[in-house]
């Protein structure tokens, strides 16, 4: 794979069980190729501990299959994120505003979201705030999908 010659292997037996893992879950061998090109760091990630609850928890919520390799193939440091301290924070916000189906996809597309630590920690209370001030699901999907910058601005509570 190209990506190895980029990355120091420090055991053989990783690079095989994270291939292993992500053709378990429905990534071809393209899909992994970009993936490590993208992400070449997480070529030595233990997959039990690092990559495997991550796809674990995607797929409870709904997201395997082909969802799972669009999700990732176009947000790949998704999986660089701690599970417990962004995703599913990330997660539990999202689903009270978004319908299921849409979930999938705006975890594919929230790019600025997952690059960006304070933009995760003004998402929560942006979208509390305005679920406190009667601002409809309706107009707060909007926001959160067509204009994803105003949704993790810093804002102040009057």
């Amino acid at each position: 794979m190209f990506v190895s010659k980029k990355v120091k292997i420090k055991t053989l037996g990783t690079p095989e069980v994270l291939l292993s893992l992500f053709r378990e879950y429905g990534f071809c061998d393209t899909n992994i190729s970009k993936f490590f090109r993208s992400c070449p760091h997480l070529l030595v990630a233990n997959a039990d501990k690092t990559i495997l609850p991550k796809f674990e928890f995607f797929k409870s919520v709904g997201i395997s299959g082909s969802e799972l390799v669009v999700a990732i193939s176009r947000n790949p440091a998704l999986l660089e994120l701690s599970l417990e301290k962004a995703i599913v924070p990330f997660y539990d916000i999202i689903k009270r505003v978004l319908l299921a189906q849409k979930v999938v996809k705006f975890f594919g597309h929230a790019s600025t979201w997952r690059s960006n630590k304070e933009a995760r920690s003004n998402f929560g209370p942006n979208i509390s705030t305005m679920e406190e001030l009667g601002v409809p699901n309706s107009s707060i999907l909007y926001l959160l999908v067509g204009s994803f910058h105003v949704s993790i601005n810093t804002s102040t509570k009057h």
